[in-house]
């Protein structure tokens, strides 16, 4: 095990949990089910805590893979850039949904905003791991790589 296998197993987890927790959750509005949306609270607060060891071990796993800094420098970066903006807002889902689970366990029924926010937010944070998971793809696949190639560097 090492940095870049570690970005890997929690980056497809993550990439996994939220789109399925996110299923869930509409699901659960839809057809009332408090277990279902439980269900889908803790899978987006487990996907959260996965998602921020994706993100800082993403470093050291270029690292490993890169070591001179010249050969994916451009997908990587992209692949970065991505990858901050999805651990924001899969953190952010974590949270909407760390807050309704909290309610529910106090005994207060969470509100309907709240949920819908959950399902939202939970639709909009598969989105950006879907694209940030195609540009981490990039790195490491040429033949996904678009055709159009990247223009040379300017010093």
């Amino acid at each position: 095990m090492n940095a870049a296998w570690l970005h890997l197993v929690c980056a497809h987890l993550v990439v996994v949990l939220v789109p399925v927790a996110a299923l869930l959750a509409l699901i659960a509005r839809l057809a009332p089910s408090r277990l279902m949306e439980h269900t889908a609270g803790a899978l987006l607060v487990l996907a959260a805590v996965v998602s921020a060891v994706a993100y800082f071990s993403g470093p050291s796993a270029l690292e490993i893979i890169d070591p001179q800094g010249d050969l994916v420098a451009r997908q990587a970066e992209s692949h970065a850039v991505a990858g901050r903006i999805a651990f924001s807002v899969v953190v952010l889902t974590g949270a909407l949904a760390l807050v309704a689970l909290l309610q529910a366990w106090q005994g207060e029924a969470p509100g309907p905003l709240l949920l819908w926010a959950v399902v939202l937010a939970a639709g909009a944070a598969g989105a950006t791991l879907l694209w940030t998971a195609h540009l981490g793809g990039v790195i490491r696949h040429p033949e996904i790589r678009p055709l159009v190639a990247f223009p040379p560097e300017t010093p």
